[in-house]
């Protein structure tokens, strides 16, 4: 995990070189990692007012997604602000993403929405440890004229678009980061849209928004011996996928601990609750139950609560968390749901519904995933399915172990999803959200190894 990397480091990932020798950051064996930063740079403007602004409105629109959605890093999209060696004053933000490109997808998707509100003098860079993979997604459409390196630091999100310093601008090569910021903050109106690649990245990751990224969600059932991990795991589900990741990558599902008798789970008060996973860590689980000779739904319940719970366990110990950094309030699905029904873009008439995922540990050989998978989504599930696999073979023992401005905000939004084509209904998201979420049919046994 990236978390603990010094800020100053992550932020000069956000600036790519004329080529790949003349910056090491990228040849460092760091876990993929999104950054972006937010640049207010209207020269008229009170640049501390732009700034109070703009990090107002960007809490607005990824709080709910912070709170609820399984990202792989704590705290989910984090932000601060920063000052530039010329002292340009920015929000700075980043992401560890790992292996699943669709999280990188849905933060360029939540700052888009963000660039419709800003005004014509905000200016959003987005890349991530590997480089522009805006550039990247595009490549096929992406005209010779800003083919690398020229193309370096040319691309960013402006007022709901995707917008290019023209390449005739340091014709021939790539732009410096303090050349870049002149021009935007100088000669912004003369940016291009490059159509092909508008159409390209509009349609990859905007307009699937947000249906794409809740579709490769699940929701499924747990039980916890009543304790202090499950009152911490029951405030704290949206860190369900760090506790899998690193249940999983450290084998700490491998500890005596976790087989704890079923006669002792039996007898033990339980508490139960619905936590919202993606898809991938599905079979694993399943194959993990199966292994561990968890027939039942409620000893799969069982066995998931105290997987997690020695997650929690193991972290704390090795101070990978701290209770400091814990919430101490109210979580849950429920809590979800709430939240979520409050997003203003979700589509008319869907057929879109959160449910529980199936009992995968029976039926697995005839679901049918109906949404197409990322290939990073796929290889981490193999990546995952091949260290169960292995660390399993020969321990398979019994398992028992403020209103104007919303208003304004909204309006803003509403026209530029009219002009995008895009239907919005507020009033659906309840029942879109509880109808299909977590429950494609799927075929998962084809991406077995």
């Amino acid at each position: 995990m990236n978390n603990g990397q010094n800020v100053d480091v992550l932020a000069s990932l956000l600036w790519q070189r004329s080529s790949e020798d003349e910056n090491g950051l990228f040849k460092r064996n760091l876990e993929r990692t999104l950054v972006f930063g937010i640049f207010p740079l209207d020269k008229l403007a009170n640049t501390d007012a732009e700034l109070k602004k703009v990090r107002k409105l960007w809490q607005e629109i990824v709080k709910p997604w912070n709170e609820c959605y399984p990202w792989g890093q704590f705290l989910g999209v984090r932000t601060e602000e920063l000052e530039n060696d010329l002292g340009t004053k920015y929000i700075f933000g980043h992401l560890v993403v790992g292996d699943i490109l669709d999280q990188e997808f849905l933060v360029v998707a939540l700052l888009q929405r963000l660039s419709i509100l800003c005004g014509l003098g905000t200016f959003i860079k987005v890349c991530d440890s590997d480089g522009d993979f805006l550039l990247m997604e595009s490549s096929e459409v992406l005209p010779e004229c800003y083919e690398f390196p020229v193309g370096n630091n040319r691309l960013y999100i402006h007022e709901g678009s995707f917008k290019f310093i023209p390449p005739t601008v340091a014709q021939g090569v790539s732009l410096y980061p303090h050349e870049a910021l002149q021009f935007l903050r100088d000669s912004y109106f003369k940016c291009l849209e490059v159509p092909q690649v508008s159409k390209r990245l509009m349609e990859t990751i905007v307009k699937p928004f947000p249906l794409k990224f809740l579709k490769s969600l699940r929701c499924v059932e747990i039980k916890f011996k009543r304790g202090t991990h499950s009152e911490v795991l029951l405030k704290n589900l949206n860190i369900v996928s760090i506790l899998l990741e690193h249940a999983f990558s450290e084998e700490v599902f491998l500890s005596d601990e976790v087989g704890a008798s079923e006669s002792d789970g039996h007898e033990s008060v339980l508490e139960g609750a619905k936590i919202v996973i993606p898809f991938y860590y599905c079979e694993i689980l399943a194959s993990y139950a199966t292994a561990k000779g968890a027939k039942s739904e409620r000893d799969r319940e069982l066995l998931y609560g105290r997987l997690l719970s020695h997650s929690l366990q193991d972290q704390l110990k090795s101070g990978l968390l701290t209770e400091s950094q814990l919430n101490h309030g109210p979580n849950g699905v429920e809590n979800i749901i709430e939240r979520l029904q409050n997003l203003k873009e979700f589509p008319n008439n869907s057929d879109f519904e959160l449910k529980s995922a199936p009992d995968f540990a029976q039926e697995t050989s005839t679901q049918d995933i109906e949404h197409d998978l990322e290939e990073e989504a796929v290889g981490h599930l193999q990546t995952l399915f091949e260290q169960l696999k292995s660390s399993l073979d020969g321990n398979c023992d019994e398992y028992g172990q403020d209103d104007d401005d919303a208003s304004e905000n909204d309006e803003r939004l509403g026209k530029y999803f009219q002009k995008e084509d895009i239907d919005i209904d507020e009033e659906d998201f309840f029942e879109f959200f509880l109808t299909e979420a977590l429950q494609e049919k799927g075929g998962l046994d084809k991406y077995r190894s």
